[in-house]
C-alpha cells in the first residue's frame, strides 16, 4: 500500500465524521430510485448504532423501510449531487436514532457519491431553547454582531418599533422612522461591544 492510500484510509477510519459511500441504483427510466451501501467507517456505525456487516452490501431503503418520505429525500439529494456534481447539505432529524443530523453529499464518479454526516443534536436543541427564550420573554430583545446589524429580534421588539424583522434590511430601514433612535443607538453600542449588554433610549420613543 502506498503512502498516499494509507493516509487515505486511516482519514476514512478516524474521521470523527460518520462516513459512507453510496453506489446509486436506477431504474428502467434511469432515475436513481435507491443507493447499495459500499463501505462505512466506525463513526458511521456508532452513530447510526449499526455494526458495518448490518449495512455495507445492502440497499439504504432495505436498511430504513420505514421512513419513507425522508429516505427519498434522502434518495433525492444523492442523484442531485451526482447529476450536478456539487455538495448538496441537508439537516433533518433522524427518526431511526433519534438524532439531528448535518450531512453532506458529493459525487466520486458518475454512479458513486459519499456522505458525511455529523451529529448537531445539541446544536438544534441549544436553537430550540433559544427561540423559545427569545419568543417568550416579554423585553425587548434583540441580537446582533460586532458591524451593527442584527441577527434576530423578538416579538416585542417588532411591536415597540413597528417594523416586522427581514435580517437583510433591517438595519437600513430603522433609518425610514426618526423615533428609532432607539435601535440606531443599538446598532452603536453593538459596534463596541462584544457579549451580553444593556443599554437605555438616546431619546424618547413617541
Amino acid at each position: 500500500m502506498s503512502t498516499s492510500s494509507h493516509y487515505h484510509r486511516t482519514l476514512f477510519e478516524k474521521s470523527p465524521n460518520a462516513i459512507a459511500y453510496h453506489r446509486l441504483l436506477r431504474n428502467d427510466t434511469g432515475a436513481v430510485c435507491d443507493s447499495l451501501l459500499l463501505h462505512v467507517n466506525p463513526a458511521l456505525e456508532v452513530l447510526f448504532q449499526r455494526a458495518a456487516s448490518e449495512l455495507v452490501g445492502r440497499r439504504f431503503l432495505e436498511v430504513y423501510p420505514h421512513h419513507s418520505e425522508r429516505t427519498q429525500r434522502f434518495i433525492s439529494s444523492l442523484d442531485e449531487a451526482s447529476r450536478s456534481q456539487t455538495e448538496i447539505t441537508l439537516s433533518f432529524h433522524a427518526h431511526f436514532i433519534g438524532k439531528w443530523l448535518r450531512t453532506t453529499l458529493f459525487a466520486l464518479d458518475a454512479d458513486t457519491v459519499a456522505s458525511i454526516s455529523t451529529d448537531i443534536t445539541q446544536e438544534v436543541m441549544q436553537e430550540i431553547e433559544f427561540k423559545g427564550f427569545l419568543q417568550s420573554n416579554l423585553d425587548m430583545l434583540a441580537v446582533g454582531d460586532k458591524n451593527g446589524r442584527f441577527i434576530r429580534v423578538n416579538q416585542e421588539f417588532e411591536n415597540i418599533l413597528g417594523y416586522r424583522f427581514n435580517p437583510i434590511i433591517l438595519e437600513y430601514s430603522l433609518y425610514f422612522k426618526p423615533y428609532c433612535s432607539i435601535a440606531l443607538y443599538f446598532i452603536t453600542m453593538s459596534r463596541q461591544t462584544v457579549g451580553h449588554w444593556s443599554a437605555k433610549p438616546c431619546c424618547e420613543i413617541h
